[in-house]
């Protein structure tokens, strides 16, 4: 089963900040991926606030 993650995030965000509506390019979840986002999620978190970015998964 191949498994799609993305950057998401919330409408907290500035839409002049905004990537895209609300959410980010569908990629295949692999471990560098992952460490990828996980760094992007990390930056925007403490830039925008907590809970303002996370990383959405699904089934491809």
């Amino acid at each position: 089963m191949l498994i799609e993650i993305r950057l998401r995030w919330s409408e907290k965000v500035r839409p002049e900040q905004r990537h895209g509506s609300h959410g980010g390019l569908w990629i295949p979840a692999t471990p560098h991926s992952r460490d990828q986002l996980a760094h992007a999620v990390e930056l925007g978190n403490r830039i925008h606030g907590e809970g303002t970015h996370w990383i959405e998964e699904r089934q491809a």
